[in-house]
């Protein structure tokens, strides 16, 4: 049955996939782009709603023809931009970035990978930025509400009476705005990715198939239509992505979509904007641009490893839409209406198992063989392939201390031996890795947490929010470090830090308000290098036999040398020994830093900034070197 085109809904498809294009490629003031996402679920919540309410209303509905058209209308375009940045990854991606490619990969196409992205990364997390299917994440949620919707608003059609339906869609709004609301305050990730949490955005569009027609006032209408156009305009522009968020604030957005949805035909405003030629052209396309347009931007960022400057943004946004284009008329539109290609349901289902299956086996063929590390040249095929088994050997030495100690007595002082205690965030196991295999004779305690340095209980409540995921962990060690007599058995306290949000600043407050007893000797080590990439994906994108500390060097990250000055002022004040981290790799000056360390040349970093075992220790020799009695019994 043809349904009545509605030309501002495809206008406001294209204010949604615009603002989320717009804020991923990084174009200032648009803060609030990924509300787009938001505007996508109240239109979907309408458009589904009304096509089942019809259905039902008219006893054609068919559970099997609703998911094959889902099938026809969404799963070709994103089997093509699957296998497209398959091949793309293969010729550009290191083998760890390849696999992680893969996995999510494969979580795309069985419309989970908002499963996948919840277990592995926050959506404003800086991990993320290199996830090539991050943008799928909505995709699965609103696949997730097909696969339930239809139940419901069968049901709902069949066994209650019309108001009863209506009364049913509003409870289920505000049930879904208190669910939101609760998610958000127990875990801001899950209320972000996961489907039951967005219920009051599909609902509130899904309300709007039960409103009846109004014969409102012009100059009524017009004013609903501009309030909304314009609440709607200002959220996109002004609400930041914060821990709060999807909270009730995702309401602003939702409800002045679904105001333009209903007021839209009736108001010149609506159709001077949304329903124009270009408008809704854009809206039409909409799908596959956010296809293409992230995998676009991260590939984009990958090759060239720098910050996108405009022109750089320009060629992105031009790309990502030549894509789309293509994508909207030789993979959507002809696929979607082809009565040859798929004549019956049947057929639908053996097309799309088998073009998943297909895709999804390359895939799986990928994460097997570890992301074709014989892609690399020999010579650095090993330092790229280790990267993960790197990783945690630098968490080797805490545990094999713990495990002899015995885990429950790891942090107790000792009553003979000299008592280090390691303070600083995920780069404190440096500095244990740096020092005990030099100076093995203390008693070495680790009181440090990933993203917690040592900070007073005041700039903990300044600087860490309630909402991230090491709050209450970082409360503890903050809480401990406190203590009046936390220090009083301490012979030596050793900061290892990196510096950004964390400033020298904070850790000076911290001394002040420890009180440290007058024979506690302080050691500080400078930040540890920082680069803006991971350095196994800087070696994979160098393609030169030499040249590659100087290449590298263009990737190093400006404050790296940004606070020694303010740091060796603190040793001064507070009679510490300022120990080298940055100024021992990379020079004084802002050169390049050395990369290969150890016998078997292993990477400086196998991250951005944590030193790997080779590095650290090579830094230990030459402290033991520079400072035999460093840290003497």
């Amino acid at each position: 049955m043809e349904r009545e085109y509605i030309p501002h809904i495809d206008g406001l498809r294209t204010i949604a996939v615009m603002s989320v294009f717009l804020f991923h490629l990084g174009i200032q003031g648009i803060i609030g782009g990924y509300l787009g996402v938001d505007v996508f679920f109240v239109i979907s919540g309408y458009l589904i709603t009304r096509i089942l309410k019809d259905a039902a209303a008219a006893g054609s509905f068919s559970f099997f023809s609703f998911y094959a058209r889902r099938i026809r209308r969404l799963f070709p375009a994103l089997i093509v931009m699957t296998a497209l940045c398959l091949l793309v990854g293969i010729a550009e991606l290191s083998p760890l970035r390849l696999v992680e490619l893969a996995t999510s990969g494969i979580w795309s196409l069985l419309s989970a990978s908002n499963f996948y992205f919840y277990l592995n990364n926050g959506y404003f997390d800086a991990a993320a930025e290199n996830q090539i299917f991050l943008h799928t994440w909505s995709l699965a949620l609103e696949e997730q509400f097909y696969l339930i919707w239809p139940i419901i608003i069968y049901l709902l059609v069949s066994l209650i009476a019309s108001r009863g339906q209506l009364v049913f869609i509003v409870i289920l709004c505000l049930f879904g705005t208190q669910l939101s609301f609760w998610a958000t305050a127990i875990d801001p990730s899950m209320a972000f990715y996961m489907m039951p949490f967005r219920t009051a955005e599909f609902a509130l569009g899904a309300l709007l198939c039960w409103l009846p027609s109004l014969g409102l006032n012009r100059w009524f209408t017009e004013l609903v239509a501009a309030i909304a156009f314009s609440a709607l305009i200002l959220s996109l522009l002004l609400i930041e992505g914060s821990d709060n968020f999807p909270g009730t604030i995702v309401l602003i957005p939702a409800v002045a979509t679904s105001a333009l949805i209903y007021f839209g035909h009736q108001s010149k405003l609506v159709e001077t904007t949304l329903s124009n030629r270009l408008s809704t052209y854009l809206g039409r396309i909409s799908y596959s641009l956010y296809l293409y347009h992230w995998p676009v931007i991260v590939f984009y960022k990958n090759h060239t490893m720098k910050p996108l400057l405009p022109t750089d943004q320009f060629i992105i946004f031009f790309v990502a839409t030549a894509l789309a284009i293509a994508s909207y008329h030789f993979v959507e539109k002809p696929l979607r209406r082809s009565s040859q290609f798929w004549p019956d349901s049947k057929r639908v289902a053996l097309v799309f198992c088998s073009g998943v299956a297909l895709v999804a086996a390359a895939f799986s063929y990928l994460v097997r063989e570890d992301g074709l590390p014989q892609r690399i040249p020999e010579k650095f095929r090993a330092v790229i392939t280790d990267v993960e088994k790197e990783k945690g050997s630098r968490f080797e030495l805490y545990r094999e201390m713990c495990g002899q100690r015995g885990w429950d007595d790891c942090d107790a002082l000792s009553d003979d031996k000299k008592n280090v205690i390691i303070l600083g965030d995920s780069h404190g196991p440096d500095a244990l890795n740096i020092l005990k295999p030099f100076w093995p004779d203390a008693h070495y305690v680790l009181m440090s947490a990933n993203g917690c340095p040592p900070m007073t209980l005041v700039d903990f409540e300044r600087l860490v929010t309630k909402k991230a995921s090491q709050y209450d962990s970082c409360l503890d060690n903050t809480e401990k470090l406190s203590s009046a007599d936390t220090f009083e058995n301490v012979d030596m306290l050793v900061l290892s830090a990196q510096f950004s949000w964390y400033t020298p600043a904070e850790f000076d407050q911290f001394l002040s308000a420890a009180n440290l007893p007058s024979h506690v000797e302080l050691i500080i080590f400078e930040q540890a290098p920082s680069f803006t990439d991971d350095i196994p994906d800087i070696v994979f994108s160098f393609t030169k036999p030499f040249g590659l500390e100087r290449y590298t060097a263009q990737f190093i990250e400006p404050n790296t040398w940004s606070y020694r000055d303010t740091l060796q002022e603190i040793a001064s004040k507070w009679n510490a020994t300022l120990l080298p981290k940055t100024s021992f790799f990379c020079g004084r000056g802002r050169g390049e830093c050395r990369l290969f360390y150890g016998e078997e040349n292993k990477l400086l970093t196998y991250d951005r900034h944590h030193l790997s075992v080779a590095s650290a220790y090579e830094l230990g020799a030459y402290l033991k070197t520079k400072f035999p009695s460093l840290v003497h019994n």
